[in-house]
């Protein structure tokens, strides 16, 4: 994304991220709506449900 930016726009101060970005890159955080982050989960919680092995040792679905 910020590789996308400096080549749109020609940013000198995405330059400089880029040019420090193993030590720049841990000040940037994902940021999602809470709605979907829950949406998210719910899904990853169906999935895990649907896929590990009951008693039996037989896989839901």
């Amino acid at each position: 994304m910020v590789t996308r930016h400096k080549q749109y726009t020609g940013s000198l101060l995405a330059e400089f991220i880029l040019g420090d970005w193993e030590r720049l890159r841990r000040k940037f955080v994902k940021v999602i709506p809470g709605d979907y982050k829950i949406a998210l989960k719910k899904l990853e919680e169906e999935h895990q449900l649907l896929t590990e092995p009951t008693e039996k040792g037989v896989t839901h679905g």
